[in-house]
């Protein structure tokens, strides 16, 4: 397994940090009116990718892990902070920045290895690098492939 704070080292670029919160998360201002802190789901999250933030509330941190949409965050909360988990978890856009190594010529497939969901193909250039395009209806969010990419070149965001 990679330590993701090691490969991180020599990365040049960091990416615009977007504060996300768990898979069925209610609206933000919903969320921080009715969310205790008390940090029992992050202590119930299977992958570590939920983290307790800077001000107290939990948030998503892809750099971490993934989400593995086990749903244990909403079983666990006493607060009215999640929707049903039979609902779709979230509406997330991934973004690939320009400093993605295959827009500066560098051939990387790093963010497709790690893409369960198959959501994430590259397109063969013209006497290029290929390039890599996301099925938004394949992907489901769980942010494997932002803690792949060896430059931080993805976002994920609302």
């Amino acid at each position: 397994m990679v330590d993701p704070s090691r490969r991180r080292l020599f990365t040049a670029h960091s990416a615009a940090v977007t504060k996300l919160r768990a898979p069925w998360s209610v609206p933000e201002a919903d969320f921080t009116d009715n969310c205790s802190r008390c940090g029992k789901c992050v202590d119930v999250c299977e992958t570590g990718v939920l983290i307790k933030g800077a001000a107290g509330f939990p948030e998503i941190d892809f750099q971490q892990a993934e989400c593995s949409f086990c749903g244990q965050c909403a079983a666990v909360c006493p607060e009215p902070v999640f929707s049903s988990t039979a609902a779709k978890p979230w509406q997330l856009t991934v973004t690939f920045q320009q400093y993605c190594l295959t827009y500066q010529g560098v051939a990387c497939q790093s963010c497709k290895d790690f893409c369960d969901a198959s959501a994430i193909s590259f397109i063969p250039q013209s006497g290029g690098i290929a390039t890599p395009q996301l099925a938004t209806a394949q992907c489901t969010g769980c942010g494997a492939c932002v803690a792949a990419c060896p430059v931080n070149a993805i976002t994920i965001s609302n």
